[in-house]
């Protein structure tokens, strides 16, 4: 029984050991990651008659691609107010990977924006001046 405990204990510790140093890489590898400051804007929707509900958030990697957007999609309602429209409600600076940062860059170089509700999508402001939202997996087709 003795040598049934003291193999559990070694095993125990060999594992506390691999654990630790798997720990260590991880942290390592995050200390590597290169991080580019970009901005979020929170969406806000207006529906007349039903008031307004949270719209989801878009993520760019300047102000001047988020007013971009914005004024394509949020302020280009300023002849008359429609049924139901979008605006930014905030806006906050974030820490973005830089393999997020090269996706954004390739969307938006498309005219095109990352768009987050309940999935994944992106926004496209390209054809006739309309929009469509898509999953991201369509857009990278």
């Amino acid at each position: 029984q003795e040598s049934e405990q003291e193999s559990e204990q070694e095993s125990e510790q060999e594992s506390e050991q691999e654990s630790e140093q798997e720990s260590e890489q991880e942290s390592e590898q995050e200390r590597d990651i290169k991080w580019y400051t970009g901005y979020i804007a929170s969406w806000l929707e207006y529906e007349r008659g039903w008031g307004q509900r949270p719209d989801g958030i878009s993520i760019h990697t300047s102000k001047e691609n988020m007013e971009k957007l914005n004024e394509r999609y949020g302020n280009k309602n300023q002849v008359k107010v429609p049924d139901y429209y979008s605006v930014i409600s905030s806006v906050n600076k974030v820490n973005i990977s830089s393999s997020l940062w090269k996706e954004l860059n390739e969307i938006e170089q498309k005219d095109a924006f990352l768009w987050f509700d309940k999935e994944e999508h992106v926004l496209s402001t390209t054809y006739e001046q309309e929009f469509y939202l898509t999953y991201k997996e369509e857009f990278d087709k």
